[in-house]
Order: C-alpha cells, then sequence, then structure tokens
C-alpha cells in the first residue's frame, strides 16, 4: 500500500511585492463571475487592461487599509502565490 505526501501550501501574510498577482488571481477568479464579469465589465474582453486596472486599485485600496489583511497560500516548489485572501482584521477592544 502506497501512501501518497499531501502538498504543503505555506499560509502567510502578503507583502507589497505580491499585490500583482494578488491583482492577477482576483481578475481571473471573478472573470465570468454573474455579476462582476458581464455586469460590471461588459467590455473586459475587448479592453482587458482596464478590467486588469479596475482590480489593481480595488487590491491596493484593500492592502492599504488596515482592517484589511491579505493571506496567501504557494506551493513549497515556488515562492509564487498561487492562491489569495482578504478578510477584515478583529479587535478584542470594544468601541
Amino acid at each position: 500500500m502506497s501512501r501518497t505526501v499531501p502538498l504543503r501550501m505555506p499560509l502567510r501574510q502578503a507583502r507589497l511585492s505580491d499585490l500583482g498577482i494578488i491583482t492577477s488571481i482576483t481578475a481571473a477568479a471573478f472573470h465570468d463571475e454573474e455579476v462582476v464579469g458581464p455586469v460590471l465589465h461588459p467590455h473586459r474582453q475587448q479592453y482587458p487592461e482596464d478590467y486588469l486596472a479596475f482590480w489593481t486599485r480595488k487590491i491596493r485600496e484593500q492592502y492599504w487599509d488596515y482592517g484589511t489583511m491579505f493571506m496567501i497560500s504557494y506551493y513549497l516548489t515556488s515562492s509564487d502565490p498561487t492562491s489569495a485572501s482578504s478578510g477584515e482584521v478583529c479587535s478584542s477592544k470594544k468601541p
């Protein structure tokens, strides 16, 4: 009986240098999504630079919002991110 070794994909906080690949991952993920693709960006096929510029601005804005944290995951064989996620940073302080 052979055992398969699971792929290791470390998780780390994103760096400023990761924003380009995060933008590419996000743009590809939402390209054909029902609302973001055809409704908000109906000409994304004709003007792919504009579609990518939209995501670049959005990702950059979220990155500098200190209430949001980007996490990325990558294969150990490469340091290039293969997946990205963002979420709100939680605080234990009560308002």
